[in-house]
């Protein structure tokens, strides 16, 4: 259970660990319900976790000198797209999405941004917003993500397809917006559709982390772009995830910088800053060399 090492070793509350173990083999499964049968040919759940938890481990040692607080972002995505997922299931058992693939889906998510590796930290630090022709350039690594992931081992399906999928159409809103825009609605992967309304609401409850009632304020604000960001059917498993949304917001909020970190930070950069001065235009010292930060440039 790695996972839920990483997650209940920072906080000291014994309840709170406990807590925190129970939201994850809720969404999860414990070691017995992973050991199932997969699907005929297809990969089994517990060589699935295992795959995904050595993938991921490389993955945030690229993304560690980057933002110390990626990991923490990218487990509760995990943790939120596996309880819409699993929400998804029992709601339109039509969609032919089954509770196996809803913890393959879940294990995906935690690939979404591996294509930003790919992009100079210059490009990264733009944004989604930032003018062109760079802008293109920023989302390249929904392609560079996506093609990551293809052309593997048959036995891998179809884990390989959840993550090439994912990261290809996590920024593709369901009315074909965003990037790329080659497909909408029911054409775009329900995988894609999964971990794009949970980043919107992982971003929604930093934003309202203040309020009283995290969830009503998430909920209420997704209901306003149901048709464009979301799909109808999604904001129903969005209201049917309530209490473990609730929990989750509750007990796994975004793990923040402590401020000699940021101070760290600040220094390293200025450095950076003055010894490229004469070669390179100056840098916006406010941003980050950060993967997770641009998604908070802009509220979604």
């Amino acid at each position: 259970m790695g996972a839920a090492d990483f997650l209940v070793k920072p906080l000291a509350p014994i309840a709170t660990q406990n807590r925190m173990k129970a939201i994850i083999e809720q969404h999860w499964g414990n070691e017995e319900e992973q050991d199932a049968d997969a699907p005929p040919g297809k990969i089994s759940l517990q060589q699935a976790e295992i795959l995904t938890q050595r993938w991921q481990r490389k993955f945030l040692s690229f993304c560690h000198n980057h933002d110390i607080t990626f990991a923490s972002y990218i487990q509760r995505l995990r943790i939120i797209t596996s309880a819409l997922a699993n929400a998804y299931c029992e709601l339109f058992p039509e969609s032919g999405l089954l509770p196996y693939d809803a913890k393959l889906i879940s294990m995906a998510a935690g690939f979404t941004e591996v294509g930003q590796l790919g992009l100079p930290d210059d490009i990264i630090w733009g944004g989604p917003d930032q003018p062109e022709p760079t802008r293109t350039q920023f989302f390249q690594h929904t392609k560079l993500g996506g093609e990551f992931f293809k052309d593997g081992p048959k036995e891998w399906e179809p884990l390989l397809t959840y993550c090439s999928e994912v990261a290809t159409y996590h920024h593709t809103n369901y009315d074909g917006t965003g990037f790329p825009t080659s497909l909408a609605r029911d054409a775009l992967p329900l995988s894609a559709q999964l971990v794009h309304t949970a980043m919107v609401c992982s971003d929604l409850a930093d934003k309202y982390e203040g309020e009283p009632d995290v969830f009503k304020m998430v909920y209420r604000a997704l209901s306003l772009r149901v048709g464009r960001t979301l799909s109808p059917n999604m904001l129903k498993a969005v209201d049917a995830s309530r209490k473990s949304l609730e929990n989750i917001f509750r007990t796994m909020r975004h793990q923040k910088r402590s401020e000699d970190v940021e101070e760290k930070m600040r220094v390293r950069e200025a450095l950076t800053v003055r010894s490229d001065s004469k070669t390179q235009p100056p840098k916006d010292t406010d941003k980050r060399n950060s993967l997770f930060y641009i998604r908070h440039m802009k509220n979604p």
